[in-house]
């Protein structure tokens, strides 16, 4: 497990720095992993660092507004992506 708080950085997002660290920590390549977020920023952090991406929709941003930043993957939450990984994690068609 890997936690890395804002001030762990010096780059926030949407640098990859944040992204990058974590993925290193855990001891795998970039285009290995996904980066899931609620917000623009952490798509474009994820494209930044060469990741892919999933948009989950909080409350905060839309979800129809979310996929403007073409996320790999949207849900309209936590479980509904866990679900939609799982049956083979059909990506957004954008």
């Amino acid at each position: 497990d890997v936690f890395l708080a804002r001030d762990s950085v010096s780059r926030v997002k949407p640098h990859p720095e944040h992204a990058l660290r974590a993925a290193r920590q855990l001891g795998l390549a970039p285009e290995r992993c996904l980066l899931v977020g609620d917000h623009h920023m952490d798509i474009q952090c994820a494209k930044n660092a060469g990741m892919r991406s999933a948009a989950v929709g909080s409350g905060n941003i839309e979800l129809n507004d979310l996929q403007k930043s073409s996320p790999d993957y949207a849900a309209s939450d936590a479980a509904a992506l866990v679900t939609q990984l799982r049956k083979g994690g059909a990506a957004v068609k954008t």
